[in-house]
């Protein structure tokens, strides 16, 4: 297993970018991003294996009990359903809204350059976009 043998003759450059992953600052809601969480919507922790970087490659996520990286989901509950929290003077529709997270991840086809730092992993995030119907 690729990422057992990086955890076991990488160690050192692994628990520093690791540290240095913890630091950074939780990722934020794609810019300029109007609209709320409104609608009944599911939120689940997810752990992933994979992911996909800004250039469409995949890499292998380094996610073990030592080392475990969690990514938060938001999904509407009911797709473009009624929002029980909108008056009904304004129409609403659940929107797909994207945002990235970086993850401490291998190159699966180049393991021997190490672990790395990169924002990986695009989250899908749904907000409620509403406008007035009058």
């Amino acid at each position: 297993d690729v990422v057992s043998q990086v955890i076991k003759y990488m160690k050192w450059p692994l628990e520093k970018l690791f540290r240095d992953l913890k630091q950074q600052r939780l990722p934020r809601i794609a810019e300029n991003a109007d609209g709320a969480l409104v609608c009944d919507s599911i939120t689940r922790m997810i752990r992933p294996g994979w992911a996909k970087n800004n250039n469409g490659r995949w890499v292998v996520v380094i996610n073990t009990e030592q080392y475990a990286q969690f990514v938060t989901e938001v999904i509407c509950r009911y797709d473009n359903s009624y929002c029980n929290f909108v008056p009904p003077c304004y129409q609403a529709t659940c929107q797909q809204r994207y945002n990235t997270q970086t993850l401490l991840a291998i190159d699966p086809y180049n393991p021997h350059k190490g672990p790395f730092l990169q924002n990986s992993f695009s989250i899908l995030l749904r907000m409620l976009r509403t406008k007035s119907k009058i």
